[in-house]
């Protein structure tokens, strides 16, 4: 049965980054391996960069060991403590591996810190603590002892790799027919909370296929977005300066109470009665009587593709007011999908 981390897949995402991008391999667990400074050093000399974590109740403690672990010669290690999603971290001074964890008694009372894996027993002195802003925790028991090998993430072989999947999905847009051509160009609606980065997202797409960084899209900051207009946007492509077969359509962004997008505007944006530049009214939905309302759209006029927008680092603060209006528009595009008479009609999640 393979060995798992205790560690969360959040957890482990954080550490991966506060050290510089890493990949994590799982080369040690006490619980599984023994609680034993010996085989914590067979399993783990000599394997480069690592982490060693130290679970405890409420948090973790641990080392990251910057140069490969030599039982005999002295390294400079970086201490961290992570609770919930904060790291705090201690440089300390450089040592034998060998002193900081043992299985024996007798340890120098000068140590920064040190464990005894038998006794599952660790220590850190109290200038030590308080740099890590944890309670002074003189001989306090732990449960856990993982050691991973810390690996750059883009080492040559995953560049490789990167380069030679970066090639082939961008071969897959460029050469992308819409289903029997029945219209020149598929239609994707962006759509999500304000500050998601819907204008960013579009940014970044041209700027993939313009070879360097672009900003036709309004971005920014402001608590109730940028982006308070119906905005479409084609792509051209640089290699052969034709337009790519989709069009991205930005919205205004959502908002929980009263403010952002009118849901009851998105069924006109859906069915094509929406043009580009539109300015929208939170308080009140577009009606045949407004000046850009189209009467009379095409096939091509219309959304083929919603794609929700979502920022990864607040998916969890989503608020309930939010998720039940993501939940409504859902069932609007759903309603869109199953009224329209067109087979070609497609919706994404």
């Amino acid at each position: 049965m393979a060995v798992r981390t205790r560690l969360t897949w959040m957890q482990e995402k954080n550490l991966q980054t506060y050290f510089g991008g890493k990949q994590f391999t799982l080369l040690y667990k006490a619980s599984v391996h023994e609680f034993s400074a010996y085989d914590l050093f067979k399993r783990c000399c000599d394997q480069g960069p690592i982490v060693v974590v130290i679970y405890k109740e409420h948090y973790v403690v641990g080392a990251y060991m910057k140069t490969s672990c030599k039982k005999e010669e002295k390294i400079p290690i970086v201490l961290f403590a992570l609770e919930e999603n904060t790291i705090s971290e201690c440089k300390i001074s450089s040592y034998v591996p060998t002193e900081l964890f043992y299985d024996g008694s007798g340890r120098r009372n000068d140590l920064e810190f040190h464990i005894n894996m038998r006794k599952q027993v660790m220590t850190l002195n109290l200038d030590t603590s308080e740099k890590l802003r944890l309670p002074h925790m003189q001989a306090s028991p732990f449960q856990e002892c993982e050691v991973f090998r810390c690996e750059d993430l883009l080492d040559r072989r995953t560049l490789e790799g990167i380069n030679e999947l970066h090639e082939s999905l961008l071969s897959a847009v460029n050469t992308y027919k819409p289903h029997k051509n029945l219209v020149p160009q598929v239609r994707i609606l962006l759509l999500g909370p304000t500050r998601a980065g819907k204008s960013s997202f579009f940014n970044s797409v041209k700027s993939v296929f313009r070879g360097h960084v672009t900003h036709q899209a309004l971005v920014g900051s402001e608590p109730t977005g940028v982006s308070d207009t119906y905005r479409t946007y084609s792509i051209k492509d640089t290699v052969d300066g034709n337009f790519l077969p989709f069009i991205l359509c930005d919205t205004m962004g959502l908002h929980e109470r009263g403010k952002g997008l009118c849901v009851d505007d998105i069924a006109y944006i859906l069915k094509g009665h929406i043009s580009d530049r539109y300015q929208f009214n939170s308080m009140k939905p577009i009606t045949p009587s407004h000046c850009n309302y189209i009467h009379y759209p095409l096939l091509k006029d219309r959304i083929h593709c919603a794609a929700f927008v979502l920022d990864v680092n607040s998916v969890k603060y989503i608020s309930h007011e939010m998720i039940a209006k993501i939940k409504e528009i859902r069932r609007q595009l759903i309603k869109c999908v199953r009224g329209s008479p067109q087979k070609t009609w497609i919706c994404s999640f």
